[in-house]
């Protein structure tokens, strides 16, 4: 019987990602992902049924931790394991434990090598470990690679399907948003999923990226985030949460106007820690606000 399923295909994809991370390339071409709160549960590659949606994310997981302990190997600096459903995001995470500026990985791969597409890093200020030992907010930079169809190696856009974090302007789409609301970002020490609450534009003087802020200022933080929004999201994030922010440069704001490059403006996504075990949805309700892009990145 011949069925591919899209589990067994991001196993695969897994493997080669961790391949080609050794020779500090990226994959030419999306991942097809696993969806663990799918609608259907793939074929068990050991021929005895079916899996369930709980047993595709822990066929996930494992993965992800298979390579991310294998990329440990190459490059101490590495913590975790960072995949979005719909995307290419599906790389290691690593980070520098000394006062860089968040400097050191923002021209270097995985490996350390010198490469201008950089890798997905972690504030240096911030904790990892398991979800106790995380910081309030884990940061993680990567550069956003969209540019438009023959355009110059230096000539960037807000191209949805770029490399790196340019796939986080697919989250521009209003039903892309709706249909995968889950972050897996996971390190050696726990298995981890987030839920996104916020999508937004801001320049630099708001400090969203401050990993260990206070309570009266992590409460401020979270307001600030979910009042810039795109969507209102029907998700309940309070001072007692740990989230997950991921942060981008773009080259455009909310109403098209066109930025150049170095500029103070980014694109941010957060998402919530969920309880271990928590119930995943297939998709989220949300409501479009006055803040979304009058024009979604080009695809």
């Amino acid at each position: 019987m011949k069925k591919t399923t899209r589990l067994l295909t991001l196993l695969l994809a897994l493997c080669m990602i961790l391949t080609l991370s050794a020779c500090g390339k990226d994959p030419a071409a999306p991942v097809d992902p696993v969806d663990p709160a799918g609608p259907t549960s793939p074929e068990d590659p050991n021929g005895e049924g079916e899996l369930t949606k709980e047993e595709q994310l822990k066929e996930l997981q494992k993965k992800m931790l298979e390579n991310t302990l294998a990329m440990q190997q190459k490059n101490k600096d590495t913590i975790g394991w960072l995949y979005i459903d719909g995307t290419t995001v599906n790389d290691v995470v690593v980070k520098v434990n000394y006062n860089d500026d968040n400097a050191y990985y923002l021209r270097r791969n995985a490996n350390g090598e010198n490469d201008n597409d950089g890798c997905y890093f972690a504030d240096w200020r911030c904790k990892s470990g398991g979800r106790e030992a995380l910081s309030k907010n884990t940061v993680i930079y990567g550069h956003n690679l969209g540019r438009a169809e023959n355009a110059l190696l230096t000539d960037y856009e807000n191209h949805a399907n770029g490399p790196k974090f340019a796939q986080l302007l697919k989250y521009q789409d209003p039903e892309f948003a709706r249909s995968h609301p889950y972050i897996y970002y996971s390190t050696i020490e726990e298995d981890m999923v987030w839920q996104v609450f916020a999508v937004f534009y801001t320049d630099i003087s708001f400090d969203y990226i401050n990993p260990a802020p206070t309570d009266a200022a992590y409460t401020s933080l979270l307001k600030k985030a979910q009042d810039l929004s795109f969507y209102d999201y029907d998700v309940e994030v309070t001072s007692n949460d740990k989230i997950l922010t991921l942060s981008t440069c773009t080259y455009r704001l909310a109403d098209n106007t066109k930025l150049h490059y170095p500029n103070n403006y980014r694109y941010v996504v957060m998402a919530k820690l969920l309880p271990a075990g928590a119930e995943l949805a297939d998709e989220v309700a949300l409501t479009v606000t006055k803040n979304a892009p009058k024009q979604p990145a080009a695809q």
